[in-house]
């Protein structure tokens, strides 16, 4: 057996029985074993050879393949080397030959005896084939520019305006309130039998205030209450009492729908449907084209295996949530952190599966673009996003480049600030950048790299100046539109609820009410932008306004007068009953002070003295007790000239009265003078 073999003669030979391949090969009967050591070596010698031609033959299958479509290349290729074996000596000294199968295809009793894959595991072993470095083809070459358009728009507005508390409505509406009520009054029952008997109303008024206590912030709760700090608009709307014990009692699922205690059970079951309800809503806006993924911390330091601790964050304890949001501000999606089941299982570890997951919602193949730092930034993310037709662009860690051949960062330095250096990953057409400010930032991109080159101003401490240094496009774009998440919870802070609670989910729960606020007002201010109009209304105005509205919830326009009955009031008759001189008296009279008014008619000298108590509609003043002794008063003073006298019932109080007289001597009706 000498010669060339091909690969079809050579495959049809290791296939044969034992008997036929020993025959085939001028064997005696009997194990290969038994030939003798001359006859052993040419045996070997001949594998040897026939290996080395089938190997040269599937290299060259590979690279006329490689020629034809450079992207199904990398899989086959990683399919020859890694699962498939070829025949061993041993196996042909033998008789025997190695089954040539993917391992891939071979079934495992020990894995669902042989189950077909599903499409999430499909989809998680595809992402795991892309997590190979060895798949990554690194170029200096030019970044291919490729159509990234975004092909989104946003609806129009509204025909009509909506108000603050319509936009409130629509990540809060009345089936949230309902649900609190209903659920409020089974935990008050469950718990201490009482009857709590509360509304949709009444929990739309506690919001109200809760959304109030946000904007005016006090040392205690109590103080909104009380005598020396009251707030009316929360003191007038509910008691002290009623307040508490709807915070106490405040509940959003029934505790006997509690699952079972287990790894998998769901650690937020006691705020769920409040979360569910807020996530629809947010899902339905209408997504702007730039959006950012990154975390928040909703504040608490309570007791509460949820807790996060993160260093360089303003609040630095508290409840961890990843969040997208648009370049405006406005959240679309979260997922509040809760340890390995936050998310499904996607192939890319945590950080890369909660991107995943976030993005889900956003329509495919318009061109989306996505922001993220480097906790969650990858090279095998962004090809799986680019796959759905989203762009993406990201700060990476050295760790997770696939060994790319970047300038290390003291050759940057030797250049000087604003140096770049950057490779394209020619399979996905990746880009990746190192540049140098202070210190070198690497950045991922799908749809962006280094040019077109702009410059940005930096302060030089060495020349004592601002200085321009040059800035690559990619850094340009990240820093434009990374900061939604960021924007969002600044507005989020301003008008924060903050009040203590033994209950670990409240802060949450406040949370989702701000989140409501928030995203209302950008609403708001993205449909006075389409209508072409500025928007006039603060986030602070905006928020009293939804609180206004809520405590209004139930009631009538009308409202009760606190206190004693105004001036107005006192003075006003009705005028059936008075006569046309009352009527003038009153619509005239003006007193500076409560006691008289002293004014002079030189017109005429006599006194006239006007009794209102002989008025029907007037009662006369109250007759001393018997038996008290009459307190001395000191005499009134005399009344000037020209003056008339009115008592009445608060007492006795001197108006000036012209009266002009006749020929004939008769008096005319009395005038009051300015």
């Amino acid at each position: 057996m000498s010669g060339f073999l091909a690969d079809a003669d050579l495959e049809y030979i290791m296939n044969l029985p034992d008997n036929e391949f020993n025959a085939y090969i001028d064997v005696p009967d009997g194990d290969i074993s038994d030939v003798g050591d001359e006859d052993k070596d040419e045996t070997i010698e001949i594998y040897e050879s026939s290996q080395a031609i089938s190997e040269a033959a599937v290299m060259n299958f590979i690279q006329m393949v490689e020629k034809e479509d450079g992207a199904e290349i990398s899989a086959i290729r990683e399919e020859q080397e890694t699962e498939y074996e070829f025949p061993k000596a041993d196996a042909v000294r033998s008789g025997k030959v190695i089954d040539s199968q993917p391992k891939s295809d071979v079934i495992d009793n020990n894995t669902n005896e042989g189950a077909p894959f599903t499409r999430e595991q499909e989809q998680q072993q595809q992402v795991k084939h892309r997590c190979k470095r060895s798949d990554y083809k690194f170029r200096k070459s030019g970044f291919v520019v490729q159509d990234t358009e975004w092909k989104g728009s946003l609806p129009p507005p509204p025909v009509e305006e909506m108000t603050p508390s319509q936009y409130y409505k629509i990540f809060m509406n009345d089936d949230v309130f309902e649900l609190i009520a209903e659920q409020s009054n089974i935990y008050a029952w469950q718990k201490d039998s009482v009857s709590l008997q509360t509304s949709k109303n009444e929990m739309e008024q506690f919001v109200g205030i809760l959304l109030h206590m946000g904007i005016i912030k006090m040392p205690s709760i109590h103080l909104y209450w009380s005598n020396e700090c009251r707030y009316s608009p929360i003191a007038d709307v509910i008691s002290r009492t009623r307040f508490f014990q709807l915070l106490r009692y405040f509940h959003v699922v029934n505790n006997q729908d509690l699952p079972e205690a287990n790894s998998n059970r769901d650690k937020l079951f006691k705020i769920r449907p409040l979360l569910s309800a807020l996530q629809s809503s947010l899902k339905i806006l209408p997504p702007e084209e730039y959006q950012a993924v990154d975390e928040q911390i909703i504040p608490f330091k309570g007791r509460s295996g949820l807790k996060q601790y993160i260093r360089n964050k303003p609040h630095k304890w508290g409840y961890k949530s990843f969040t997208r949001a648009g370049a405006s501000g406005m959240m679309y999606d979260f997922e509040i952190y809760v340890g390995k089941n936050t998310c499904s299982d996607r192939g890319l570890g945590l950080s890369g599966d909660i991107v995943l997951a976030l993005t889900e919602t956003l329509p495919e193949k318009q061109h989306f673009k996505v922001f993220a730092d480097s906790w969650f930034s990858s090279i095998p993310l962004a090809i799986a996003l680019k796959e759905r037709g989203i762009e993406f662009c990201g700060t990476i860690r050295t760790d997770r480049m696939g060994k790319c051949p970047l300038k290390t960062e003291a050759e940057l330095k030797k250049t000087g600030r604003g140096s770049c250096d950057w490779r394209v990953e020619t399979t996905n057409n990746v880009a990746l950048v190192r540049w140098f400010d202070r210190k070198c930032i690497n950045f991922v991109s799908t749809y962006a790299c280094v040019e077109p080159l702009a410059t940005c101003r930096r302060y030089s401490a060495s020349e004592k100046k601002f200085i321009d240094v040059p800035r690559p496009y990619i850094v340009e774009k990240y820093n434009k539109h990374m900061g939604g998440v960021d924007l969002a919870d600044m507005l989020i802070e301003l008008y924060r609820i903050n009040l203590r609670s033994r209950k670990w989910y409240m802060r949450i729960v406040y949370w989702c009410l701000s989140v409501a606020v928030v995203n209302g007002w950008l609403l708001h201010r993205r449909h006075m932008v389409q209508r072409g109009k500025t928007s006039k209304m603060s986030l602070l105005q905006f928020q009293a306004n939804i609180a206004a509205s809520l405590l209004l919830a139930g009631k009538s326009g009308s409202k009760k007068r606190r206190g004693r009955p105004s001036s107005e009031m006192l003075t006003r008759t009705p005028a059936a009953k008075s006569t046309s001189r009352l009527k003038n008296l009153q619509q005239q009279a003006r007193f500076r002070t409560p006691s008289h008014i002293h004014r002079s008619n030189p017109a005429n000298s006599t006194q006239t003295q006007v009794s209102l108590s002989e008025q029907r509609d007037v009662p006369a003043l109250p007759k001393p007790k018997p038996g008290l002794a009459a307190r001395p008063l000191p005499p009134p003073p005399p009344p000037p000239a020209n003056e008339a006298k009115i008592s009445n019932a608060r007492g006795k109080q001197w108006i000036r009265v012209n009266r002009t007289e006749k020929a004939t001597g008769a008096s005319a009706s009395p005038r009051i003078t300015n």
